[in-house]
């Protein structure tokens, strides 16, 4: 029997078909439009928006699994395909799971041929031995059903993960990947039975020695949308470290992004230099200077990092400790590459220092990773960051930052002056909750530095210094809050 393209393409799943017009012989189709009398399915193919091809692919639901193990099988086939996706968002926490392996007992109705384009694929994702075992009994069965529900939970979460990893490893363009916490601690990789964490974690050791991974360049961190660890009135626990682990080291990326999340039971645990990240930006959230400085130093060659407070309420009703010092010590790492800084930290600052967070810092120990780069001694100050553009920062950050500059220095009675201390070649500085009248140690510095701005010659914009820009604040009692909206 012979078969026609058209009736090839119509055994095909729809968000496939989408993608496969430019794969289609030109020379005998002009366009894929000439197909339709022959193919219903692809009736509209040309009409469809991109949101409806295979850039995009995500996992949460027993129905996205079905899609995508679909969609796997039509890449295994016709690996063309893989091409095309660029975007993988796994939306499938550990948390509410619980932790143990993968027991599936749902088979699938696989036929053979696609078992053992499943089996080759699964071994080039580097899977072996007992985890290659796990990986197809996951892939080749389905959740079980609504009724039991923790173990439909464990079995999403196993699945979606092991579908996610055979998707990345078929889809050497990808360029973005989301996911929430889906890491946990294991004797060692062999014993790791999470897969989407074996095969990063996998990845990231040897980033040089495998086909895919290659050009991912954004990560972001997902909620992890569960009902009772999920609260949106608080920020949510997370350790942002475990995932800059999992992806860090792989060659193309460059941004990781978060939001709403805080570190309430843990410190951040980051080897210095460790990561490939340029790129950091995490809102809403509510760390500590401490942690904030081991994700500055993790990064290699940082040029962007955008960090503000605000929105929620803590978990446990406590406040971070954020003491400029730290902040400062990790950019000071960076004072060749940063070129944009945002700071909106100011409601957790404290308005009664001890001096010590200026001249001795009980916290920061350890050598300097970088102390091979400076050439005419360690940075001390602001001033130091030579390529920086834009600062967007608040005013008592601004000024805890330029005493502890002056301090580092070496010249603790020198008089503070914040012309003296900004990066040289700044071009846009927006200075945040400076109320005029307010404190007149804040007004007296803003006044000198408007009065001696041209020894910024680059500083073209300076905004919030006569109308106040209102600095993000954590919320205090959500509940509280809610009932004053409702009235």
């Amino acid at each position: 029997m012979r078969w026609s393209y058209a009736s090839q393409i119509a055994i095909l799943p729809f968000r496939v078909i989408t993608a496969t017009h430019k794969f289609a012989p030109t020379r005998r189709f002009q366009n894929m439009a000439s197909l339709s009398g022959q193919c219903p399915e692809i009736n509209y193919l040309d009409r469809v928006s991109p949101s409806e091809d295979l850039r995009r692919v995500h996992l949460r639901t027993v129905h996205d699994t079905d899609e995508v193990f679909d969609t796997l099988l039509s890449i295994l086939r016709k690996p063309a395909l893989g091409q095309d996706i660029r975007y993988v968002n796994l939306d499938r926490s550990l948390a509410g799971s619980s932790i143990e392996p993968p027991a599936l007992n749902i088979p699938r109705e696989v036929k053979e041929e696609d078992r053992k384009l499943l089996e080759g694929a699964v071994r080039r994702a580097g899977f072996a031995g007992k985890q290659y075992g796990m990986m197809m009994n996951i892939v080749t069965h389905r959740p079980c059903d609504g009724y039991h529900g923790m173990k439909r939970t464990n079995d999403l979460m196993h699945l979606t993960q092991a579908l996610a990893a055979l998707i990345i490893s078929v889809a050497p363009n990808l360029e973005s990947l989301a996911f929430p916490e889906i890491s946990a601690e294991f004797e060692s990789p062999s014993e790791c039975y999470l897969m989407l964490q074996a095969f990063l974690e996998r990845a990231n050791s040897n980033p040089t020695e495998i086909p895919y991974l290659q050009n991912l360049r954004d990560v972001r961190c997902l909620s992890n949308k569960n009902l009772f660890l999920s609260d949106e009135r608080f920020y949510e626990n997370y350790n942002l470290a475990d995932s800059m682990k999992l992806v860090g080291n792989l060659p193309a990326v460059e941004t990781i992004r978060a939001d709403s999340i805080e570190d309430r039971y843990e410190s951040i645990d980051l080897e210095p230099r460790s990561t490939n990240f340029r790129k950091v930006y995490i809102q809403g959230s509510n760390y500590s200077s401490s942690s904030i400085a081991e994700i500055i130093k993790s990064c290699r060659r940082l040029q962007e990092f955008e960090y503000s407070i605000g929105g929620r309420s803590s978990g446990d009703g406590s406040s971070p400790m954020f003491i400029a010092r730290h902040l400062l010590d990790a950019l000071l790492y960076h004072t060749n590459t940063l070129q944009r800084l945002e700071m909106d930290v100011d409601e957790e600052l404290s308005e009664e220092r001890p001096a010590y967070w200026d001249t001795h810092d009980q916290y920061m120990t350890g050598e300097d990773p970088y102390e091979k780069d400076y050439t005419e001694g360690r940075p001390t100050s602001l001033r130091d960051f030579i390529v920086m553009k834009d600062l967007w920062i608040g005013i008592k950050l601004l000024m805890d930052l330029a005493r502890a500059s002056i301090s580092k220095g070496g010249s603790a009675e020198s008089p503070m002056s914040l012309v003296e201390i900004l990066p040289p070649n700044l071009e846009s500085l927006c200075i945040l909750g400076h109320t005029v009248g307010v404190n007149s140690k804040h007004d007296a510095q803003i006044s000198l530095l408007m009065e001696n701005r041209e020894r910024l010659p680059f500083l073209a914009e300076i905004t919030g210094v006569d109308a106040c820009i209102l600095n993000a604040k954590s919320v205090e009692n959500p509940d509280e809050d809610v009932e004053q909206d409702d009235r």
